[in-house]
């Protein structure tokens, strides 16, 4: 019963795309978001936003141009 919902969701599943920090591919499943959108642009995967909640800061951003 559950097989068929779980199959559904799986297939559900765009490619966002590639984390700023890790390189880890960032998907939207079944309608959520996988991740951040970052400020500037770009996405932070949810293991990189947890471990640096200021990921998207400004700050950062200028140091990465």
């Amino acid at each position: 019963m559950f097989n068929s919902d779980e199959s559904r969701v799986r297939l559900v599943a765009d490619l966002v795309g590639v984390c700023r920090r890790c390189g880890t591919e960032v998907y939207c499943r079944g309608g959520f978001l996988e991740g951040i959108v970052a400020e500037g642009g770009g996405v932070i995967c949810l293991n990189c936003a947890e471990r640096e909640p200021n990921e998207g800061s400004e700050a950062e951003d200028e140091g990465s141009a």
